[in-house]
């Protein structure tokens, strides 16, 4: 076969494929993708959705159904997250005293790293409420104070409006009028924006609030009655009552004790109608005000109504009033006796205070102890995250050692058939010049012949031309015998190529192959980089790079491309640390404008380091990095 065919045929096998290659290809893509898929869904469980639409309107079977739930059956942080989250809300809209901050702490740490502002704020305003329970006002005030400017950005005006209904009742306990009013007026106008009466209703009561203690009665006056109108109009009794009692305080702070006692009266009407908790109470708001008005009976008479109430506390105080009636009409023998039962119950409120403390203990423990389960499942959220971390680094390290291992073999088969062609090459050449040499023998013969024909009866001088010919068929014999032998080595080098041949298809079918590969490790290379937090940040945040922060930098290209710094050490002694963070950030594949911003000096003296850093690297090299190679695309391959 010519060789100009043979290598035709040479690079006619481009369509062959091993089909274990391909196989192994696509079972490293699928381990890969079972390795990336660690992200879990973020939808909420079923009973966290019941609790949440029940919140609203029906906040203790909200409670009762996250309480019942098991934390170790919430799945990943989300879920813990919004459980505490929701557990705190419910508590809160149930009136249970907060008595640890563990649980809101949990939902504020995870729901201020997400994009979720209505979450956000919710979880600021609830770490309010926990610590406003805990007597931390100040602390308090400033959760508000966020949850505030969170919330803005969202138009969930029901949240809107309680933040600043608890900000201006701190504001109110401070006696700060103008903040208290402008906080009011906020909670006012968002109820607006609700629509919804009852709320409007109450929030012109906290108007009058603030107007009460900005010394500005008449104007509370006016606030209290629109709120009273309202309510009337929504037929909303809770508000109407709250309305009507706040507008009594402000009679009575007025001396205006006859309009006081008309309200009063109203509020009796509406709570003794729904049979309401706080009727005692006020029994012991209008007993308090006959006896301003020194009425000695009617006092009495609503003071003891009062007394018939399980609430030890608005006992205590109704023992107190009636301690100060008996003694204003000179009833001494009664006032001594109502003077012993307040101290008897003051004492019980003591030691109710003491129980309450033992409660608040045990709540603690009990907070002490979800806090420890979450640590839990942090800890093995993290466990989880550094296994992937490894599956991924062991992945790349695999992808790059087959790459260079079949590279090594591809290398080697075409330096095979490549020895092969020279050896090939060298057996034509001399097998031509043997032919050549043949003939012109065969020419030589055919002359000395003629001359020995010619020469007849000079025997000397046939003998020498016959001694000539013989000599030189001789040598023709064997050059015949070395052409026999060029001519089988030829036939032998063509049957290997041809199977070199096929093999180098193949190979070259695997360079492709590699090819995926390498690409496939770049891709590998990229999701990895943006796991490491150090890394992602340099081209998410840029911002000029300390030198306390390099060695974490180091370490983690080093995961990312295997032992970069210390090759790139031991391959080029001379580079000096600069030029190593040149190499690193390079090697992340990051544009001149980002390595400017990161190492602090211009884009044109980053060009003159990278300019520099490629002379150095020169000095090592066999083959000198030509002009047209720039150093990024040398150190990408390296």
């Amino acid at each position: 076969m010519p060789l100009i065919e043979l290598f035709y045929y040479l690079s006619g096998f481009t369509n062959y494929a091993l089909y274990e290659m391909r196989n192994a290809v696509y079972l490293i893509i699928c381990l890969f993708s079972l390795v990336m898929c660690t992200d879990h869904p973020k939808e909420l469980l079923p009973e966290l959705s019941r609790a949440e639409s029940l919140m609203q309107h029906c906040p203790d079977s909200a409670l009762m159904i996250l309480d019942s739930m098991k934390t170790f059956s919430l799945s990943n942080e989300f879920q813990y997250a919004t459980w505490c989250l929701l557990i705190t809300q419910a508590r809160d809209k149930n009136f249970v005293k907060h008595t640890s901050d563990s649980l809101i702490n949990i939902a504020l740490d995870y729901f201020e790293k997400q994009d979720d502002p209505v979450r956000k704020a919710t979880a600021l305003y609830y770490e309010g409420r926990v610590n406003y329970d805990l007597g931390n006002a100040e602390e308090a005030t400033s959760f508000y104070l966020r949850a505030r400017d969170v919330a803005k950005g969202t138009t969930d005006y029901n949240l809107l409006h309680l933040i600043n209904t608890h900000l201006g009742t701190l504001y109110l306990y401070r006696d700060l009028c103008p903040q208290t009013s402008e906080a009011y007026k906020a909670a006012y106008d968002y109820s607006v924006l609700m629509g919804d009466s009852s709320i409007i209703s109450y929030s012109l009561s906290y108007l009058g609030r603030a107007s009460v203690i900005c010394g500005n009665m008449e104007k509370a006056v006016d606030y209290y009655k629109k709120s009273i109108e309202v309510a009337s109009q929504s037929k909303n009794e809770e508000a109407l009552s709250f309305a009507f009692n706040e507008l009594a305080a402000v009679y009575t702070g007025k001396a205006k004790l006859d309009s006081s006692l008309y309200y009063l009266k109203k509020v009796i009407d509406i709570d003794e109608k729904n049979g309401s908790f706080t009727l005692a109470q006020t029994y012991l708001g209008m007993g308090d005000t006959y006896r301003l008005m020194e009425q000695f009976d009617s006092s009495y008479y609503y003071l003891a109504k009062a007394l018939n109430t399980t609430n030890i506390y608005t006992k205590q105080d109704a023992f107190k009033c009636l301690y100060y009636l008996c003694r204003d009409f000179e009833k001494c023998k009664e006032a001594i006796e109502y003077n012993d039962q307040y101290w008897l119950y003051a004492d019980s409120v003591e030691n109710i205070d003491h129980c309450t403390k033992i409660v608040e203990i045990q709540s603690k423990y009990d907070q002490e102890k979800l806090l420890n389960i979450n640590n839990c499942l942090e800890m093995e959220k993290g466990k989880i995250e550094k296994i992937a971390l490894c599956g991924i680094v062991m992945l790349i390290f695999l992808i790059g050692l087959l790459i260079y291992l079949y590279q090594r073999k591809l290398l080697r088969k075409e330096r095979a058939i490549q020895d092969a062609k020279d050896q090939l090459q060298s057996r034509l050449i001399q097998l031509h010049e043997n032919e050549a040499i043949i003939r012109l023998n065969d020419n030589l013969i055919d002359s000395l012949s003629s001359q020995v024909e010619d020469s007849f009866g000079l025997q000397e001088h046939i003998n020498d031309q016959a001694l000539k010919i013989e000599q030189i068929r001789k040598k023709n014999a064997l050059l015949q015998i070395q052409n026999k032998s060029l001519q089988e080595d030829i036939e032998k080098y063509i049957s290997s190529l041809q199977a070199k041949g096929k093999e180098l298809a193949v190979y070259k079918r695997l360079a492709v192959e590699n090819t995926a590969l390498h690409d496939r490790q770049e891709y590998l290379c990229t999701q990895l980089i943006k796991r490491i937090e150090v890394l992602s940040k340099l081209k998410l945040t840029p911002k000029c790079i300390q030198e306390s922060q390099w060695p974490e930098i180091f370490d983690s290209v080093d995961i990312v491309y295997p032992n970069l710094t210390d090759r790139l050490h031991k391959d080029f002694p001379s580079l000096t640390d600069s030029d190593l963070q040149i190499c690193c950030l390079i090697k992340l594949h990051l544009s001149n404008s980002l390595l400017s911003v990161l190492t602090g000096i211009s884009p044109s003296s980053v060009t003159k380091r990278k300019q520099r850093l490629k002379e150095r690297i020169n000095q090592y090299l066999e083959a000198p990095l030509e002009k047209e190679m720039s150093i990024e695309t040398y150190l990408w391959e390296y």
